[in-house]
């Protein structure tokens, strides 16, 4: 193995050592110190992501769209320019 592979390797397991232990690790204290506001948001976040993914499948299912990325079934139903505005957004 080259070198700037061992760097490579190195480099890209810290990262995901990282955000998997902030995953671990930081996300559980913050919902133990503010227990009554972080269920509140999680709470919220659910119905969103509940509703966001309900309207996907709507997309998916009534326009006869395949599985695609945002940005795909944007460009499919809407243009080329929606496409790029959806993936700068």
């Amino acid at each position: 193995m080259s070198q700037q592979t061992k760097t490579f390797i190195s480099i890209l397991s810290t990262f995901f050592g990282t955000t998997i232990g902030v995953g671990i690790f930081a996300l559980p204290f913050v919902y133990h110190k503010t227990l009554g506001f972080s269920l509140v948001v999680l709470a919220i976040t659910g119905v969103i992501l509940t509703k966001l993914y309900s309207m996907y499948i709507d997309v998916l299912v009534k326009k006869g769209v395949s599985v695609h990325q945002l940005s795909g079934i944007v460009a499919k139903l809407f243009g080329k320019r929606a496409k790029h505005l959806s993936t700068v957004g």
